[in-house]
């Protein structure tokens, strides 16, 4: 983990151990602490390329989240939760009372990454567990808890502005419809448990879709990103 000071020189680096040899693609953070999710999609099998295929999907096994003091990287805590799989998640936020909260788009199991993403490159598609918006919530007294919104979704976003701090919006794509490309953009409310979406067609592919702040309110900004035109 390294630290820039504010001029981008390099302040500070330093070597953390984890508890297991995790695959992740993505991390999250709140004011003071660093989050790590580690799955256990581990590496029990040596170095190899393509990496996958040296990784062992352990489903017997928890998925540990490594909470570390970005003061002092020797505070550490380490939650459990069930065995999931996930490449990306959104900001994460702390309570008055410690308690830290962060969303993500979860699957059973990596099958996406071990055959689904090279059946996509040779043209074919193939059935394997959907992503899920699902929020993690750490309580100072070691517990956790998973919501889950049974809302397929993935590359959840939210106002930059809002780093480290409370929200109730995430935004992601969504609507696969029994295919392997999203065709909508959602915004996700977590007080009410409701979903605004715009669906694009089955002719249009989304792609990441960034919240582009305008004015004071959480919902005040622009949704930016790309969609693939099949017709064009």
């Amino acid at each position: 983990i390294w630290k820039l000071a504010p001029g981008g020189a390099l302040a500070s680096v330093e070597l953390v151990p984890l508890p297991q040899a995790s695959y992740f693609h993505d991390f999250t953070a709140t004011s003071r602490h660093l989050i790590i999710v580690l799955q256990p999609w581990l590496q029990e099998q040596g170095f190899r390329l393509p990496v996958a295929i040296g990784l062992t999907w352990r489903a017997d096994r928890p998925t540990l989240v490594l909470v570390i003091d970005k003061n002092d990287l020797s505070k550490r805590r380490t939650f459990e939760l069930p065995a999931m799989f996930a490449f990306h998640f959104a900001d994460a936020w702390e309570e008055s009372d410690g308690t830290i909260r962060f969303d993500g788009c979860f699957a059973e199991d990596p099958s996406f990454g071990v055959r689904g993403a090279a059946a996509l490159l040779r043209g074919e598609h193939l059935d394997v567990p959907d992503p899920f918006l699902k929020q993690i919530i750490l309580r100072p007294s070691g517990s956790s808890l998973v919501l889950d919104t049974k809302m397929v979704a993935e590359f959840p976003a939210s106002d930059p502005r809002r780093a480290g701090q409370f929200r109730r919006h995430t935004t992601h794509v969504t609507g696969y419809r029994d295919g392997p490309f999203p065709h909508a953009v959602a915004t996700w409310d977590w007080k009410t448990g409701r979903s605004d979406r715009h669906d694009f067609g089955d002719r249009q592919l989304v792609e990441e879709f960034l919240f582009v702040g305008r004015g004071p309110a959480e919902r005040d900004g622009w949704l930016i990103g790309t969609t693939l035109n099949l017709e064009a």
